[in-house]
């Protein structure tokens, strides 16, 4: 009975903490829209300078498959 009293104090005290932490996000994110509320949007990337970075991932993967492919040849 006195581990299920103790759990309970814990979990309120657990709860009592996370509402504080709320309290604090919201003015937090408050403060961080009033910000940024005027700044300009950054603009979009062209398609030319994604290209290194797809290239970039598709030899990634590339590498990664064949690795397992042969990784999986070896004999045990």
């Amino acid at each position: 009975m006195r581990t299920l009293l103790i759990a309970g104090g814990l979990l309120a005290a657990a709860s009592a903490s996370a509402c504080l932490n709320d309290f604090e996000v919201r003015h937090a994110e408050q403060e961080f829209r009033a910000a940024y509320a005027d700044a300009p949007p950054d603009p979009a990337p062209e398609a030319e300078a994604r290209l290194p970075y797809f290239l970039g991932t598709a030899a990634g993967a590339v590498l990664l498959v064949l690795a397992l492919v042969a990784a999986g040849r070896q004999p045990s």
